[in-house]
């Protein structure tokens, strides 16, 4: 069975920021590719991964005050496709939202984009005869239509959800052909080397990852 990963890269994110919050491991440094490969047997004892895409984001509105977060997102972005995952960026824009308590507008930046490329992706797979089964993770339920529509061309194809620490959806649940979700230990037993080989140079990983 051919699998191919989508990776909801914000979505996982924040699923380790709520693990970091409860346990005292920093697992930020994730080592995706053996991450999400070491769950293939879940799948099937034939499958083989042949693809992993990461959707994310950079938020270039940070520049002024939290620049070092760029540059920390771009070099974990660069040890991701080291390791051969294809990495697929969405924008965030700016809303003016209105304050409820004061009534003032101010800029509000929103992630935009990624939910549309995942879906965009999963369709386009879908249409792939070689592709025997997708699995996404995350836990948006915004990518049920395109699970729906993909499931309705390819009657074949196998859609699973990993869901990420703390991001079970009951809603999904109805629309994959499994899910499983994805325990602590996993993401404490696959971190990166540190310093990472990167053939451009060693990186480091931050202090507080």
């Amino acid at each position: 069975m051919k699998v191919y990963f989508l990776v909801d890269g914000f979505n996982l994110y924040h699923s380790i920021l709520s693990l970091e919050k409860k346990l005292a491991h920093k697992t930020r440094w994730l080592n995706l590719d053996s991450f999400l490969k070491s769950l293939l047997p879940n799948i099937d004892s034939k499958a083989s991964c042949e693809g992993i895409f990461f959707f994310t984001a950079i938020r270039n509105h940070l520049a002024v005050t939290k620049p070092d977060s760029i540059v920390r997102h771009n070099e974990y972005i660069r040890i991701l496709e080291h390791l051969g995952i294809k990495t697929i960026k969405g924008k965030f824009k700016e809303r003016i939202v209105k304050c409820r308590l004061c009534t003032k507008d101010f800029i509000k930046h929103e992630e935009k984009e990624t939910d549309v490329a995942i879906a965009t992706k999963i369709i386009e797979l879908s249409l792939n005869e070689d592709c025997g089964a997708i699995v996404i993770v995350s836990g948006d339920t915004d990518l049920i239509p395109a699970i729906k529509f993909a499931k309705s061309i390819n009657t074949k194809l196998k859609i699973y959800c990993m869901f990420p620490y703390a991001r079970t959806n009951e809603d999904i649940k109805k629309h994959v052909s499994s899910y499983i979700r994805l325990k602590p230990h996993r993401y404490i037993s696959h971190q990166l080397a540190n310093p990472y080989p990167h053939p451009g140079g060693n990186l480091n990983k931050p202090a507080h990852w």
